[in-house]
């Protein structure tokens, strides 16, 4: 099978990441960021403070756990580009 090259591509610089933040019943700013030798990593910062970072084997599943952990709706989400 032959790959497909789309001729989309992320620069070294750019990672694909989504955000969300709640305020209730607790300040939580939430990352998702993906890796692609590791999977998606959640990453979740109390009050400005880093807390806690899990790695899922997929987008979905990094969602779903933060619902079920923190309370992240799923559609709160929003994706960005990381420029660092």
């Amino acid at each position: 099978m032959q790959a497909i090259n789309t001729g989309i591509r992320l620069m070294r610089s750019e990672a694909m990441k989504w955000t969300a933040d709640i305020n209730q019943p607790e300040k939580l700013h939430c990352e998702i960021e993906y890796d692609n030798q590791a999977g998606y990593y959640l990453y979740v910062w109390k009050d400005g403070r880093g807390a806690y970072d899990y790695l899922q084997n997929t987008f979905d599943l990094a969602k779903q756990f933060a619902l079920t952990k923190f309370g992240i709706p799923l559609d709160l989400w929003r994706q960005e580009f990381d420029k660092n």
